[in-house]
């Protein structure tokens, strides 16, 4: 989208909004720099994988990206960080 009017963000897992808060609460946060926009999840689980979009929208019009997460878990890689910390 170019334009000079302002442009708004909106996040989206899996075709539902995310709310995006500014509490301590919320696991959701974008970051803004120059041109690049990013979603940053906090404490991310397996229930986080999914398909992210990111829409872009001004005056001109608006302009979709999306990518697919996978959010992997291996008990093994945590057993052996849980070792490493309690020696």
């Amino acid at each position: 989208v170019k334009d000079n009017s302002m442009i708004y963000i909106r996040w989206y897992k899996d075709k539902a909004e995310i709310h995006v808060g500014n509490t301590e609460n919320s696991r959701y946060n974008i970051s803004m720099e120059n041109t690049t926009c990013s979603l940053i999840v906090r404490d991310i689980v397996e229930e986080d994988s999914g398909e992210y979009i990111c829409e872009a929208i001004n005056s001109a019009g608006s302009v979709t990206t999306s990518t697919t997460i996978q959010v992997v878990t291996d008990p093994k890689i945590v057993e052996a960080d849980q070792k490493f910390h309690n020696t």
